[in-house]
């Protein structure tokens, strides 16, 4: 099934304009981070496979018998897992990425267990689409690459082991998760009232309200205080930080994606799938970190990759 963001923002301005206050998700298109076929302009998806191809044969480049099986392993759980749609709110639904835990565990060799991934979706299952698949590749790797160079650095420099530190850093990324989500929700709401585009000065920007900005600051030290009250397990942050910022940034790339490459009509919606999609940001950020501090203790060898370029 080809999934549409202009079907699913359509069905949101109906739903608005007949005064509907909740929607099935059942029914909603899925605003997961696969673009589908047709969304984007030919000359872009064409571009969208020069990095994908350089990146394919960076995965590729020397690869070792011994590590066919890990990648197998790690492709099958990247193909199933983005398979569990969950519903959001009544309105869409979005699955994991687990990008990031594919950097995390295979380093550069992520890139081929999510190109297989993304293609057996598309080809099986209509999860994205194959004109596509170039785009939707690059976004998903750039940011498994990043994971995978950062998670050995972090472990030895044993930073996050500070609580201060960790309470930091906590504090700083929920301040920026709920910012992107001031501005997906002022994004939203200029397409609910007819108007696709953001305000034209940043002081009509939601965030440079002063109350909201506070209330911002006071949620981000919850999100400071909350992560001061799990079990002190020295590799939970370092998980936690990578699989939250490689699927936010996967996010980011995606919606850029459709900001510059989308076809007339497709270029507005960007801001409801990053809306759609920034809950997927806190559940990728627990389970990898949880995932991350498991392997710590009982395969220490699988953090950052079996090889190094």
């Amino acid at each position: 099934m080809t999934h549409s963001v202009v079907t699913a923002t359509n069905l949101l301005v109906q739903s608005y304009d007949a005064g509907v206050s909740s929607i099935t998700w059942e029914n909603a298109m899925l605003f997961a981070v696969h673009i589908s076929d047709g969304v984007l302009d030919s000359t872009f998806c064409f571009l969208g496979w020069l990095p994908a191809l350089l990146l394919i044969t960076l995965g590729c480049w020397r690869i070792s018998d011994a590590e066919i099986p890990r990648i197998g392993v790690m492709t099958a759980a990247f193909f199933v897992a983005s398979q569990i749609h969950l519903p959001i709110a009544g309105v869409s639904t979005a699955h994991l990425l687990l990008n990031g835990l594919m950097g995390v565990i295979l380093g550069r060799r992520a890139i081929v267990a999510i190109a297989v991934g993304l293609f057996l979706q598309a080809l099986l299952f209509g999860h994205g689409g194959l004109t596509v698949l170039g785009v939707n590749i690059t976004v998903y790797t750039i940011p498994a690459i990043a994971a995978g160079f950062c998670v050995r650095p972090l472990r030895q420099s044993r930073l996050l082991h500070r609580r201060f530190v960790r309470f930091g850093v906590a504090t700083a990324t929920g301040a920026i998760w709920l910012a992107t989500l001031v501005a997906a929700i002022q994004w939203v709401h200029a397409i609910l009232i007819g108007d696709g585009t953001l305000p034209k000065s940043v002081t009509e920007l939601w965030l440079c309200d002063p109350s909201v900005l506070i209330g911002v600051g006071l949620a981000a030290l919850l999100f400071g205080a909350a992560e001061q009250w799990i079990e002190p397990i020295p590799d939970y942050p370092i998980g936690a930080i990578l699989g939250g910022g490689t699927a936010y940034a996967t996010i980011l790339l995606n919606v850029a994606a459709l900001t510059i490459g989308g076809k007339e009509g497709i270029r507005d919606t960007a801001g409801v799938v990053l809306l759609a999609n920034l809950p997927v940001v806190l559940v990728e950020s627990v389970a990898v970190g949880f995932v991350v501090a498991f392997l710590a203790r009982a395969k220490p060898e699988w953090l950052g990759g079996p090889t190094r370029v």
